[in-house]
């Protein structure tokens, strides 16, 4: 906000503090053109809201994901999927999950148990928090 009056005499790349407030989307949106930003976001969930504002697609980091895997993967993780959902939100999990399914297809693994369960996340409303969960019953039963 700060930087408005002078973006016009600002050549090259600007680095930015970035909470993606309405103020600042806007500013973002106005001086978009002719501009190369970095924005600098303060955890995951605000880089999934910038990402999700933009129109780029989120990538979440490599720890982060495997976190993700460990907690689907084992009951007895210190990594609970419960408590994943609850630090990162809806999104970011979400995000997460549809990210191994397309890991698992395009390493040519079998995603039979985590891709419907992922379907059934992102498509039908069910709550990300239940993934582990939805994953062990799939597994139980064999599918």
């Amino acid at each position: 906000m700060e930087l408005e009056p002078v973006l016009s005499d600002i050549f090259g790349r600007i680095e930015v503090r970035w909470e993606n407030s309405k103020i600042e989307q806007k500013l973002l949106e106005k001086h978009r053109l002719g501009h190369s930003y970095t924005l600098h976001m303060k955890d995951t969930i605000a880089l999934e809201h910038a990402s999700s504002f933009l129109g780029i697609p989120f990538q979440a980091d490599l720890s982060l994901i495997e976190s993700a895997k460990l907690a689907l993967s084992s009951r007895k993780s210190s990594h609970n999927w419960e408590n994943i959902t609850k630090e990162y939100g809806t999104n970011v999990t979400r995000s997460l999950l549809t990210s191994l399914v397309a890991e698992s297809i395009r390493k040519g693994k079998n995603a039979s148990i985590i891709a419907p369960v992922t379907r059934e996340i992102v498509l039908d409303g069910v709550s990300p928090v239940d993934a582990s969960i939805l994953i062990r019953i799939r597994g139980m039963r064999g599918y």
